[in-house]
């Protein structure tokens, strides 16, 4: 007989999702941070080497590498 998980599915999924949502927010701060790039500007993400402004799939990492 199968045990049962101790954390429901849902929480799981949910927990994945706020975690990977932090982890984008920190790593903008880190690399930001010590360049001394404000975090309020630009008001959006671009690319470190080019500069362009990312579009909003390229803002969630999971979905960018999936859309590729």
């Amino acid at each position: 007989m199968p045990q049962e998980s101790p954390i429901p599915w849902w929480m799981a999924a949910f927990g994945f999702v706020v975690g990977a949502f932090f982890g984008s927010f920190l790593n903008m701060v880190i690399y930001r941070l010590p360049r001394r790039i404000s975090f309020l500007k630009p008001s959006h993400s671009i690319c470190p080497n080019c500069k362009h402004p990312l579009a909003g799939k390229d803002l969630v990492p999971m979905l960018s590498w999936l859309s590729t």
